[in-house]
C-alpha cells in the first residue's frame, strides 16, 4: 500500500455531476424514455398504413370481391388497404389501454380481430403494419441519447 492516494471527484464540476445523476435515474427508470418511445413507434405504424407497406414493400393489393362489397351501400367507405373504418389503426393509438410498458420496452398492440390476421398472412393475405423502421429506430437512439444526455 501506498502512503499517497489521488483522488479524482466531481467537486466544482456540478454540470457533469448532475448529468450523471440524471444518468443514473434514467438508467434505473426508463419510463419518460419509452413513453416518448410509444409514440415514435405509434408514428412510424401510422406511416406503415399512409404508405400501404410493410418491411418487404407494398402490401397486397384489395381482391374485387373485397372492392365491390365496399363500393356497395356505403359512401364513406375507403379503397384504401387495412383502413375501411379506421378501427384497427384508431385501436393502436398510445392512451388505447393496450399500449404496455416492460422494463425496457414498450409493446404497442391491439384486439382487432383481423389485425393478426393481416399481420401473419392467416387466411387472408400477408400485410404487416405492426414493425419499426429502420428511419424510426435511429428517431428513437438519437430521442434516449439526448434525454440521457441532458438530463430529460
Amino acid at each position: 500500500m501506498s502512503d499517497y492516494e489521488l483522488k479524482i471527484g466531481l467537486k466544482g464540476h456540478h454540470r457533469i455531476a448532475n448529468k450523471l445523476l440524471n444518468v443514473e435515474k434514467l438508467a434505473s427508470n426508463p419510463r419518460p424514455i419509452l413513453d416518448r418511445w410509444a409514440v415514435l413507434g405509434f408514428r412510424d405504424v401510422i406511416d406503415h398504413f399512409g404508405k400501404e407497406e410493410g418491411p418487404g414493400g407494398s402490401w397486397a393489393a384489395l381482391s374485387h370481391a373485397t372492392l365491390q362489397m365496399r363500393r356497395k351501400g356505403k359512401k364513406s367507405r375507403s379503397d384504401k388497404i387495412l383502413q375501411d373504418t379506421g378501427t384497427l389503426r384508431n385501436s393502436l393509438l398510445p392512451g388505447s389501454g393496450l399500449t404496455r410498458f416492460e422494463p425496457t420496452k414498450v409493446i404497442l398492440s391491439t384486439r382487432v380481430e383481423y389485425g393478426a390476421k393481416h399481420e401473419f398472412g392467416i387466411g387472408v393475405p400477408k400485410r404487416r403494419f405492426m414493425w419499426i423502421s429502420d428511419a424510426a429506430k435511429e428517431r428513437m437512439e438519437k430521442v434516449a441519447a439526448r434525454m440521457l444526455l441532458q438530463g430529460m
